[in-house]
């Protein structure tokens, strides 16, 4: 027996970019099924497709080695006591599935939320699963204590942001920023 049914199911063209449009199909018999079923598991695909991509996390390590409980828990020293000239390295790392083709890749420092400062690495690709690393020094300026010392402490927090302007198209653009905690002062 021929149904006669009305059916809403959209194309997908993959050439020339994503296009949709509305159709209606009378069904007649089950290869037109069959058709729509396709179009279903296709759409599906496209959308599996659309959310794979490169996606970028990054974090911060030091060579800092002093700690100090002066800010509560033990955290890295940036004191005047401590060490307070260091190195610190962002590592950046695609968490994707797809690679980060070469070029460059733009990465803001920030102490306690003071002015941003840009670093550019060019790089030759991220692929996926791989990190690419900056390294900058830290001088958190000249220690003038008094005698005795005051003893003021308190947490400084450093952060990292990879791609601030995104550049970069990542499946997740709100993953970039890492926060380091350090303990400074007199």
């Amino acid at each position: 027996m021929i149904m006669k049914n009305r059916i809403l199911f959209a194309s997908l063209f993959l050439l020339g970019g994503l296009l949709i449009t509305a159709c209606e199909k009378e069904v007649l018999h089950p290869e037109a099924r069959m058709e729509a079923s396709s179009t279903i598991q296709a759409r599906s695909a496209i959308d599996t497709i659309i959310q794979l991509g490169p996606d970028l996390i990054s974090r911060i390590v030091t060579d800092v080695t002093a700690t100090t409980t002066n800010c509560g828990p033990s955290l890295p020293d940036v004191s005047c006591y401590g060490q307070h000239n260091f190195t610190a390295t962002a590592i950046v790392t695609n968490i994707g599935e797809i690679n980060v083709p070469a070029g460059t890749l733009e990465i803001q420092w920030r102490i306690d939320g003071g002015s941003p400062q840009l670093q550019i690495l060019n790089h030759n690709g991220i692929p996926a699963g791989q990190s690419v690393r900056i390294t900058r020094p830290f001088f958190l300026g000249p220690c003038d204590c008094g005698a005795p010392p005051p003893m003021l402490f308190q947490n400084i927090i450093f952060t990292v942001l990879a791609d601030p302007n995104d550049q970069i198209a990542e499946k997740k653009e709100n993953n970039n920023l890492f926060r380091y905690r350090a303990c400074n002062g007199c």
